[in-house]
């Protein structure tokens, strides 16, 4: 496709953000990959969150954001019930991170955050291989628990093992599932 069409069908500013048009293509791919492991995991979280919170109401339950459902675990302190993530190691999503000690109940917190942000935008089909200026990963999220300050960042080729990690806190045969088996 010529440059033109491009620009007409995905607009100038859009391109320009891509390194190429096999990159523009490759974010699509990358998209493809990653959303049914994100769709299992928003579905997955929304009923364990409703069970838990004694929610039976099936049109309330899939009528709610993911916003909705992440802001429920904080609200009613529900992290360590939801997921174990004890053996969730963060400096494998990223070399930028940094060795942490955090407690279960932080690393949910964090796996939300960054799980809602790569949904949000996976789903607005965003850049995926965009990174910041100082080529780190831009998929982060920085968060403060007491005084202590934790940026945790995902680099584009270990989003997957990340959804992954995820599916396995729930179920390693969610991991299977999502996979076809």
């Amino acid at each position: 496709m010529d440059i033109q069409k491009q620009i007409q069908f995905f607009s100038l500013k859009r391109l320009q953000s891509y390194q190429d048009i096999s990159e523009h293509y490759a974010n699509f791919l990358l998209i493809r990959d990653l959303s049914i492991k994100i769709g299992i995991l928003e579905i997955v979280t929304r009923n364990k969150i409703a069970r838990l919170l004694g929610i039976t109401d099936d049109t309330f339950i899939s009528s709610q954001t993911l916003g909705f459902w992440c802001e429920s675990i904080s609200q009613h302190k529900i992290h360590n019930e939801l997921l174990n993530m004890e053996h969730n190691n963060k400096k494998k999503y990223s070399r930028f991170n940094k060795k942490d000690k955090m407690r279960n109940y932080q690393r949910v917190e964090v796996a939300y955050s960054l799980f809602r942000t790569l949904r949000n935008r996976a789903f607005h089909f965003e850049n995926l291989y965009k990174q910041n200026q100082n080529a780190t990963p831009r998929l982060s999220t920085c968060m403060t628990f007491g005084r202590t300050k934790v940026i945790v960042g995902i680099e584009t080729d270990r989003m997957e093992s990340f959804l992954d990690d995820m599916l396995d806190s729930f179920d390693s045969k969610l991991r299977e599932y999502a996979q076809g088996r």
